[in-house]
C-alpha cells in the first residue's frame, strides 16, 4: 500500500515539476529531491535530448538515424527515423509533456515503405492530402472530427498526423502515419 502510495505521490509532484521522488523499498521512506528538468516549459532541443538519452538506453546507437521534433499543444512528439530507407522501416516515436519533460508515450514501430528506386524528390502527397486521407477514416471510426484539433508533422517518408481533443478534454483521438509516395496509411490508432 506505501509503494502505490508513493508512486501515486511521484506522479503528482512529478506533473506539477516539483520534485523528483525516490521510494526505497527497505525502508518505504521517501526522499525529496530537485527535479533534474526544468520545471516550467521544456523547449524543442531540449525534449530532443530527453527523448534521445531514452532512446539510447532502450535502443542502442542511433547514429543511423535522424531526429525530428515536432509540436503538438502541450506536447513534443520526437521520431528517430532511419536515414537509410530499410523494409520494414523502424521507426521510433516519443511523446513528452512540456511541462518538465516527462516520456507520456514511446513507440517503436516497423512501417512497410514502398521501396521504389525512382522516387522522385518531392512528395507525391501532400501535407493537406495527408490530412484528408487520415480524416476520410477518422471520421468513419469517430463520427464528426469538430471536438478534435489536427497537428502533422513531416518525416522524410511519411506524415504523421494525429487528432487530439482540446487540452481541457478527457481522452483522446485517431492517430495515423501516411506513406507521403502512395499516400497509404501505414498505421493508425484509436484512442477514447
Amino acid at each position: 500500500m506505501q509503494k502505490q502510495l508513493a508512486a501515486v505521490l511521484m506522479l503528482i509532484l512529478s506533473q506539477i515539476g516539483c520534485a523528483h521522488i525516490t521510494a526505497t523499498s527497505r525502508t518505504k521512506d521517501i526522499q525529496m529531491s530537485q527535479n533534474p528538468l526544468p520545471a516550467g516549459e521544456i523547449d524543442r532541443e531540449t525534449a530532443s535530448k530527453v527523448a534521445k538519452d531514452d532512446a539510447t538506453k532502450t535502443f542502442g546507437s542511433l547514429q543511423d538515424y535522424s531526429v525530428i521534433t515536432c509540436e503538438q499543444g502541450a506536447f513534443w512528439r520526437v521520431f528517430f527515423e532511419p536515414m537509410e530507407v530499410r523494409n520494414p522501416e523502424r521507426l521510433i516515436e516519443y511523446v513528452l509533456g512540456k511541462r518538465g519533460g516527462i516520456i507520456m508515450a514511446r513507440r517503436d514501430l516497423s512501417l512497410n515503405i514502398q521501396a521504389n528506386e525512382k522516387r522522385s524528390s518531392a512528395a507525391s502527397v501532400s501535407e493537406t492530402d495527408a490530412i484528408k486521407i487520415a480524416s476520410r477514416d477518422a471520421t468513419l471510426a469517430y463520427g464528426s472530427l469538430q471536438t478534435l484539433e489536427v497537428t502533422v508533422c513531416e518525416l522524410k517518408r511519411t506524415w504523421r498526423v494525429v487528432y487530439a481533443p482540446n487540452e481541457k478534454l478527457n481522452g483522446g483521438g485517431p492517430e495515423y502515419f501516411v506513406e507521403k509516395e502512395t499516400g497509404r496509411i501505414l498505421d493508425k490508432r484509436y484512442y477514447q
